[in-house]
């Protein structure tokens, strides 16, 4: 059974997800929401990896954003993994809701099982 704290809202922005190894991928942040995130990727990952999901965009604040959190793999997918942020709603979370605004899909919530 999952537990999720928080909506979810769908987003599509390309990531950069690094292991504490020196693994790096690139991947697709799918959806977001103050407990963690979906991911697309092809790194191979076990459950309970920490990983750093950085994302760098552009928005209308900051003509450059690079943005980086903490987590752990918490589920995987067909597509990727599921990741729980290390902290609980972290204050970079606004940021990267900022700069995916550009790839929003409206104001839908995911249905993520």
């Amino acid at each position: 059974m999952e537990h999720r704290c928080g909506n979810r809202r769908i987003v599509e922005a390309r990531v950069t997800i690094r292991t504490r190894s020196g693994l790096v991928a690139r991947g697709v942040l799918q959806n977001v929401s103050a407990s963690g995130a979906l991911v697309s990727s092809h790194l191979p990952l076990p459950l309970h990896a920490t990983v750093f999901v950085q994302i760098e965009a552009t928005d209308t604040h900051h003509p450059f954003c690079r943005v980086a959190l903490a987590g752990e793999i918490s589920r995987l997918t067909e597509d990727g993994f599921a990741i729980e942020w290390a902290e609980f709603a972290p204050h970079t979370l606004r940021a990267i809701l900022r700069t995916t605004e550009p790839w929003q899909l409206g104001n839908q919530k995911a249905d993520v099982g």
